[in-house]
């Protein structure tokens, strides 16, 4: 676990999540897919993808390699019209949908629900300074995505670099009510 003072902010929303929708993104390399989650506040939903993840920094080999990430995402709408972006999808990369939670379970999603317990009706957002593998981590624990524009692009940047030193990003989520991170 990381040592943080957590400099947490917390936000209600009028109205709130009530549902998660699922989607696999195929891509080769990373580009552009820490942002796509931000912007969809999209998160991951197989630890397996993230322990690929992972191991392809350890290797270097990143840009290399096509990556199949099942996320989850927050949503308004359930699985008959699910809000995803595919627009802002680059060439090669596509959204697979998954409206099935047998498909989920078959894909070993460690989340299979459609639905939180209760509307979500914080939104909060942590402020972060650790390596690259630590908030990759910090994001799987908390359902979390970057935050902002910055963060996405931070944490892409990160998986180019050889020497990699922590950086400071924000990540946000979505909460039932006003809690700490897993961190």
């Amino acid at each position: 676990m990381l040592k943080t003072d957590q400099k947490i902010t917390h936000r209600k929303l009028n109205d709130g999540y009530k549902y998660y929708n699922y989607a696999i993104i195929h891509s080769r390399g990373l580009n552009h897919v820490f942002d796509m989650m931000r912007y969809d506040s999209a998160f991951f939903a197989r630890r397996a993808d993230l322990d690929n993840i992972l191991e392809k920094v350890k290797t270097g080999k990143v840009t290399l390699n096509r990556f199949a990430i099942l996320l989850a995402k927050y949503d308004w709408h359930g699985i008959t019209k699910p809000n995803w972006t595919p627009a802002r999808l680059c060439g090669d990369q596509e959204y697979e949908q998954i409206h099935d939670p047998a498909a989920l379970y078959e894909l070993n999603s460690e989340m299979t629900s459609l639905r939180p317990t209760k509307t979500l009706k914080i939104g909060t957002n942590l402020e972060l300074t650790a390596p690259l593998e630590d908030i990759l981590k910090v994001m799987f624990d908390n359902h979390a995505f970057p935050a902002d524009e910055g963060s996405a692009h931070k944490i892409e940047r990160e998986f180019y670099v050889e020497d990699h030193q922590p950086i400071t990003v924000t990540l946000g989520n979505y909460q039932q009510t006003e809690s700490f991170w897993q961190v």
